[in-house]
């Protein structure tokens, strides 16, 4: 019986009043099957069972205990969100957990669980097991231990994640309608065999990148005397496969002991706190930038002082450059002096 519409089967279709089938019996153990067609998802059923014997005149007869349950046949969704694969957050230095979402409509999560593989060129090459990566023959799915939304799984990353390789990081939700077995309770298709339903499964593949990026000050050269420097230009560069975010340059003033703080060097002392290191115009994908916020009334042309620069860059997984180049540069702004010697003046 349909009990949210009160509607009792008959055999081939639902009707209002209520009505006992004739089950198939065998030994203990009786049968009533009905065509999948005849199940509403999300409807609340119950089943109460009526027996009667062979005695004479009169049967006798009994009423079972009624069970109450819910057709659901709907996977739940479950989905990673951290690490995410939005463009340009593909690259890790680290990750300190696996992170996720699960739903289901109907039964409830029972049960979140998780698939980490190695990729290479695209292919699956070792799994997972829940302290190493293996060679599988079939896929090893990991039980988070957790049935709410959000979920989250700890991996020892540092130690199991190798810089360089990809992987990929599967979730797959199990609702309540599945046993321990991994099957329906008790669902079967029509043809009696058994199907695996309530899970779902969505993935995520990212690469762990730790390599640092590299960057130098390129103009001015290196121990160089200039006159004008309208712009301070570099090289950047990254090997890890992220891909550089971005660069940073930081300037010091040697003469007078002064740092550059954007408007001006009005900072005692060489500071290289955060603060005053600089953003420079830098285009995702070149390998150079500059930087050209500093004028030549602002570098004081009229006097020769002696300059420090570094550039700082950071790559789109998070690594920053700690290697850092310095370009010591010269402001020479003492005219030259000439003179005819020979022939000399009468």
């Amino acid at each position: 019986q349909s009990s949210g519409s009160n509607l009792a089967w008959n055999g081939s279709t639902w009707q209002e009043n209520a009505v006992y089938n004739n089950a198939c019996l065998s030994v203990a153990y009786w049968e009533l099957v009905l065509p999948v067609s005849a199940w509403q998802e999300g409807a609340a059923y119950q089943i109460t069972p009526h027996a009667l014997d062979y005695s004479t005149p009169t049967f006798n007869a009994s009423t079972g205990s009624v069970a109450s349950y819910t057709y659901d046949t709907s996977a739940p969704t479950a989905a990673v969100t951290w690490p995410q694969v939005n463009p340009p957050q593909r690259y890790y230095t680290a990750i300190s957990s696996i992170q996720g979402t699960a739903t289901d409509a109907f039964a409830g999560v029972k049960r979140v669980e998780v698939r980490i593989v190695i990729l290479l060129d695209g292919v699956e090459e070792r799994e997972y097991n829940g302290a190493e990566f293996v060679v599988s023959g079939q896929e090893i799915w990991l039980n988070t231990g957790q049935d709410a939304s959000p979920w989250s799984y700890t991996v020892p990353y540092s130690s199991n994640f190798v810089s360089g390789l990809t992987y990929a990081i599967q979730a797959k939700g199990v609702d309540n309608s599945v046993d321990d077995n991994g099957y329906n309770n008790g669902d079967r298709h029509s043809n009696g065999d058994l199907v695996e339903l309530g899970v779902n499964a969505s993935s995520n593949v990212f690469t762990r990148d730790t390599s640092e990026p590299d960057s130098a000050v390129s103009l001015p050269a290196n121990n160089k005397k200039v006159s004008t420097l309208p712009t301070i230009s570099g090289t950047v560069g990254d090997t890890g496969g992220a891909g550089v975010a971005g660069v940073k340059v930081h300037v010091y003033r040697v003469t007078g002991n002064r740092t550059w703080d954007g408007a001006g060097f009005n900072v005692v002392g060489e500071d290289l706190s955060d603060t005053y290191w600089f953003s420079t115009n830098y285009d995702l994908g070149r390998t150079t930038w500059t930087y050209n916020a500093i004028n030549d009334a602002t570098w004081d042309t009229a006097a020769s002082r002696e300059y420090r620069m570094r550039s700082k860059a950071t790559d789109r997984a998070g690594n920053e450059e700690t290697t850092l180049t310095i370009r010591t540069s010269t402001f020479d702004a003492v005219t030259p002096f000439s003179a005819v010697t020979t022939p000399g003046f009468r």
